[in-house]
């Protein structure tokens, strides 16, 4: 198909072009499969997508269909330039980016790229950034001459890509700004649709359980029943603000995981500030004593800070043991909860 014309969308023709409001639905669900996740449906992405283009879109966005008359071909969504984000030098940012299964491997994504490059090229920026979708893929984009930033080296995958054009002129500015966000851990919120990191949490969340029952007196459980309160955690915290059920990795290895929030105020303790809580917190044993509870409890820490709160509170279970949280500068507070033991507390800075 050598004839094709490049179009902007909008609520008006987006539904002009065959099959592509299905094939953008499909792109969205299979990108989150691909991750393990797979929450809402198709119908829900296509009234979502029509609905953001009826919003207002900023003067540096950018919706445009690649097609030939109403026949779908590819679509992008870019930003010609921005200083927000992972880097604050101004860069162009690809945020969708496919091609319809029916026109793959015959040059289109490449002609498709190629239009956006020379958009934000011809604006004046000179650096590209992107998140490599799963259904696109990271060969596609190194072929593009994009590299990997690293930054999700916790994770083990290359995400975050960047490309730098002719004539920019502040790669090393760029490359301290990358360096200084590198971090080879990470707390990764654990959606409960994401069935692939569920079962290589379940094992972990176990044995966590039964030592923690075991420990404090308590009937032992079945493991069916430790499971749920698994996809329960993840589940409430996917609906609540300022609430993580998160695993932790190291170098592409959960190792990990803590369930943590930020609330209003708790008046048994004289807080009237917002406050962390740390509900649960635990390390493999294949991991223990090689400072990933450290590495942990510091990402939960910057988490609460982010989002208001002054001070941790928590009470130490017999799993990760009271040594560890007073080596955190956890203190007791000598007033007693539900479970007969001492809520504990840290002052933020």
């Amino acid at each position: 198909m050598n004839n094709f014309d490049f179009t902007a969308l909008t609520q008006g023709n987006a539904r002009s072009f065959k099959s592509f409001l299905s094939e953008f639905a499909e792109y969205r669900v299979d990108s989150l499969k691909h991750l393990g996740e797979a929450p809402f449906g198709r119908r829900y992405f296509k009234n979502k997508f029509i609905e953001e283009l009826g919003e207002p879109s900023g003067d540096k966005e950018r919706y445009i269909i690649m097609h030939s008359g109403n026949t779908f071909i590819g679509y992008t969504y870019y930003i010609l330039s921005e200083t927000e984000g992972l880097s604050k030098l101004e860069h162009g940012a690809v945020i969708d980016f496919f091609i319809s299964p029916r026109f793959r491997g015959k040059g289109y994504g490449r002609i498709l790229h190629s239009y956006v490059e020379k958009a934000i090229a011809d604006y004046g920026s000179r650096l590209i950034m992107l998140n490599a979708d799963p259904v696109t893929g990271h060969d596609f984009w190194r072929r593009m001459g994009y590299k990997d930033t690293g930054l999700n080296k916790a994770r083990g995958i290359p995400l975050v890509c960047y490309k730098q054009l002719p004539g920019f002129d502040s790669a090393e500015s760029f490359a301290c700004e990358i360096e200084e966000q590198k971090s080879d851990t990470e707390m990764y919120p654990v959606n409960p649709y994401n069935k692939r990191l569920i079962k290589t949490l379940e094992p972990l969340w176990i044995s966590y359980w039964q030592n923690a029952l075991k420990n404090s007196g308590k009937t032992a459980e079945s493991k069916r029943k430790i499971k749920k309160r698994l996809n329960n955690r993840t589940e409430f915290a996917r609906k609540t603000p300022k609430y993580l059920f998160a695993a932790f990795y190291h170098c592409g290895t959960v190792k990990g995981f803590a369930q943590y929030g930020v609330s209003e105020g708790f008046s048994k303790l004289g807080i009237s500030d917002d406050f962390g809580y740390i509900y649960e917190f635990g390390v493999s044993e294949s991991f223990r004593r090689e400072g990933c509870g450290t590495a942990m409890n510091k990402h939960i820490e910057e988490f609460f800070v982010k989002h208001g709160a002054t001070v941790s509170v928590l009470t130490p279970d017999a799993v990760t043991g009271l040594d560890f949280w007073k080596a955190m500068a956890y203190e007791d507070t000598g007033v007693g909860c539900e479970n007969g033991n001492s809520y504990y507390i840290k002052r933020l800075s």
